[in-house]
């Protein structure tokens, strides 16, 4: 709460953040959308260029916010009215995404969004929201006992009309500019309403809604727990500042998807780590985080001071560029889990992701295997089965390539021979769960 809370007494050791990042070649072993899977390695190498235009991020909270609803926001959520006297039951953690929906609507004559994109970002999500980001081996020592794996994992979310799971991804143009801040008269944003020319959110109490739209004046913004009408619940972010871009200059510094993970803490309860105002009287609410006077930008060095202790200007709550951003802290995690009890108690509980069933199911016995010559995935199946599964290959823009289904067999084929070069995700689904696989055919 602002003006309670001590600052840590922060160490002084000097640490220079390095710019750079390196190569990715490691697996996440369940669930998210890995860079090297079933043995298809796409090993990505990351580089930087010298930034060439000084850009600064801005986060749209304080606009869509002002001082006194942010300072009652941290008042109605600290932790003592959270706990134990609301009753409030911790879900479980395991086993369970939560399901994304992207609403695209961008200006006519830009190129699209693509299917590889979004699985890109849903992949950044997952390594920051689960500790296992590769420049968190860069976290300062004095900050290290404070970092958290929240245990919140993410999936792009799916509907099935009978032919096979689609991606919940909607997408047009617009010939208004900065369409993702356009209000009507009322003060609604068009982007969030179909009969104003956006798109309709999901049920926001089981699905999180990103719309991708462009913006004028900051690069994205979202809804804070329990804060305005529900049907407006989620993220707006600029499509300039959405993915994972490593080797793309013209994004740089903000090109490594840290701006959704940035907004995504903002959608569970996290506020900038200077509160609601650049003071050492205001506060984020959260107790391990110090109390930190001003905003930083750029990649400083540690350490940095404004309010008498060492500031996290490489939390994911501040302003720092990218690869600057690195962690969450344990009492983050615990604001996120309490925000997800009290205000999105179904998210966890849904039906909606590649888990549709936390038992064995036949998906899980079949291994993916490539043949060259003629070019072909292999479905192989090692314990019999008497299930349909059935398959579907995609392509990064969403389109369907080939799709199909075998019942009782112990192997398929899946022949490439008309299939380009390309990056491609495979679905495979029964009735039980579904599980997608990214490949690289060259």
């Amino acid at each position: 709460m602002a003006g309670i809370k001590k600052n840590i007494v922060i160490g002084t050791q000097l640490t220079e953040r390095v710019k750079k990042h390196w190569p990715v070649d490691y697996l996440i072993s369940y669930g998210g959308f890995s860079r090297a899977r079933s043995g298809f390695f796409l090993i990505l190498i990351l580089f930087w260029g010298i930034q060439t235009a000084a850009q600064q991020r801005s986060c749209g909270l304080h606009e869509r916010y002002d001082t006194a609803q942010l300072t009652q926001f941290t008042k109605k959520n600290t932790p003592s009215r959270l706990n134990v006297d609301n009753g409030l039951k911790l879900n479980s953690r395991s086993n369970h995404y939560i399901p994304l929906v992207f609403h695209i609507m961008l200006e006519e004559g830009r190129s699209p969004v693509t299917l590889n994109e979004i699985q890109d970002q849903i992949e950044v999500l997952n390594e920051t929201f689960n500790a296992i980001n590769p420049d968190l081996a860069y976290l300062p020592k004095d900050f290290r006992p404070f970092s958290a794996n929240t245990g919140i994992q993410f999936c792009l979310a799916y509907t099935d009309h009978g032919i096979g799971p689609e991606p919940a991804i909607e997408q047009k143009s617009t010939e208004l500019p900065y369409f993702g801040e356009q209000v009507n008269l009322q003060g609604k944003l068009l982007i969030k309403h179909e009969i104003l020319g956006g798109f309709d959110a999901w049920n926001t109490q089981k699905y999180i809604n990103i719309w991708i739209s462009e913006l004028s004046a900051y690069q994205g913004f979202a809804t804070l727990p329990g804060e305005g009408p529900s049907d407006e619940a989620g993220i707006v972010i600029d499509p300039d500042f959405f993915g994972f871009h490593p080797n793309d200059h013209e994004k740089y510094p903000f090109n490594l998807g840290k701006t959704l993970v940035h907004e995504m803490g903002h959608y569970f309860g996290l506020l900038h780590p200077w509160g609601s105002e650049e003071t050492c009287d205001s506060d984020d609410g959260i107790e391990d985080t110090p109390v930190q006077g001003k905003i930083y930008y750029g990649c400083p060095k540690h350490p940095q001071y404004s309010c008498g202790s060492a500031d996290m200007y490489m939390n994911f709550m501040n302003y720092t560029d990218d690869n600057c951003l690195i962690f969450f802290t344990e009492g983050q995690k615990s604001r996120m889990w309490q925000m997800i009890d009290l205000y999105y108690p179904d998210l966890m509980r849904d039906q909606f992701c590649r888990d549709f069933d936390s038992g064995d199911s036949p998906v899980d016995d079949i291994w993916i295997l490539y043949q060259a010559a003629p070019p072909a995935l292999k479905l192989k199946r090692f314990t019999p089965a008497q299930s349909i599964v059935r398959y579907r290959l995609m392509d990064a823009a969403g389109r369907t390539v080939l799709s199909g289904s075998f019942y009782g067999e112990s192997e398929k084929d899946i022949y490439l021979n008309n299939i380009a070069a390309g990056v491609y995700i495979l679905f495979l689904q029964d009735e039980k769960k579904f599980v997608s696989r990214k490949f690289v055919f060259l």
